[in-house]
């Protein structure tokens, strides 16, 4: 399981791709990029606060990351 700070990093990079796409009149690719931005920064806000994972994938499926 990456560290918390990675997912956060990871989020960010994919908040720039997805700006980078925006601006290249690429909306439906911003749009996948903008959603895992949301869900890597979801899944470090969960592990900063100490939460764990299933320990057979080392990380929330989407769903689980919703509900949580």
């Amino acid at each position: 399981m990456l560290p918390w700070t990675q997912w956060r990093n990871k989020s960010q990079s994919s908040l720039t791709a997805a700006q980078v796409l925006l601006d290249n009149d690429k909306p439906v690719e911003a749009a996948s990029r903008a959603y895992y931005a949301a869900y890597q920064m979801t899944t470090a806000v969960l592990l900063k606060l100490r939460l764990e994972p299933r320990s057979d994938y080392g990380n929330w499926s989407h769903h689980e990351t919703v509900e949580m």
